[in-house]
Parts: structure tokens; sequence; C-alpha cells
């Protein structure tokens, strides 16, 4: 599976985005623009959305919201980049913590510009559950075309730790 059907499974349907007025052209914007940030190749914490660590696609998922987010809103931000607010929040954190940290960081600067509260990033149970949607869909168009990618031969999804699906 590529990186683009990556972004185009997990940003929602084709016809109503899960990310109220960011269409899916912005979040390839976002990702060509943004592209060593979000896969991590200009930090320590690699990863791409494809990646059969489910932490590190959910981190790269995170990256690329909070990059879509902040692209939209960029005048509320004292940083020139996502990249950079990231960095900032550098420190003795786990890298999940820092990512939680940079989406809230972005929710809590943009709140009071945003005129309508769906157009407020989602949480992040939301957006791990709609990465664990993409990862199921993707994997059920690989079964029925016949092929199985290395990134499903792995993949073990837990929702809410009452039903696993495993592929």
């Amino acid at each position: 599976m590529s990186v683009l059907q990556a972004v185009f499974v997990t940003t929602s349907c084709d016809f109503v985005s899960f990310f109220a007025r960011i269409r899916k052209a912005t979040f390839l914007e976002t990702l060509f623009q943004n592209a060593a940030f979000i896969t991590g190749q200009s930090m320590e914490h690699h990863g791409l959305l494809t990646d059969a660590d489910q932490d590190k696609s959910l981190m790269a998922f995170y990256r690329l919201v909070g990059s879509a987010y902040f692209k939209k809103h960029h005048s509320a931000f004292q940083h020139t980049s996502p990249a950079q607010l990231f960095i900032s929040l550098a420190g003795k954190d786990s890298s999940h913590t820092q990512h939680t940290h940079f989406l809230d960081l972005i929710r809590d600067t943009i709140w009071a510009k945003v005129p309508f509260e769906d157009e407020m990033p989602p949480s992040l149970g939301a957006l791990f559950f709609k990465v664990a949607l993409g990862k199921v869909i993707v994997g059920v168009e690989s079964l029925e075309s016949g092929r199985q990618t290395n990134w499903l031969s792995r993949m073990s999804v837990t929702l809410g730790g009452r039903l696993t699906l495993d592929c």
C-alpha cells in the first residue's frame, strides 16, 4: 500500500470529510510540503502511515493531522511550521506524550479562532479509531483483490479492549 492510499483512506470517505472544512487535497498538499516532518525523517520519531508498527503509523497520522490544522490556522501560531512547533515541545517526555502535547497545543491555540466546534481537530481517541478503521478498510480491499501487503500481514487492531481484528 502506498502512502497516498493511506492518506486517502484515513482522511475519510470521498464525499464527507471526517475533518470538517479540510479537503483531501489539503491533506495531500500538507503531506508534500511537510514530508520530512510527517514521515519522521528529520527527527528520531520515524514512521509512515503505512508502517506495520501501529504506534509509528499513529504518530505519523498525528503529525499529518496536526500539520493540516496548523496550515489552515497558521496565523494563530508564533511558529513558522508545524515541525518547528513540534520541536519546541521536545523534552524528557516520551514520543507519544510529545505527539499528544503537539495536538493539544494546536487544539488549544485554534479554539478561540474557529467559529464552530466542528472545525476543531478530532480527539486523540477519534484519530486512533480513524487509523484503525483505515487499516481495516485497506485490509479488506487487499484480501478481496487477492494480495496481502506486509503492512497487513502483521496488523492487529484492538478496539476498546473488547474486539480484536486480525488480518
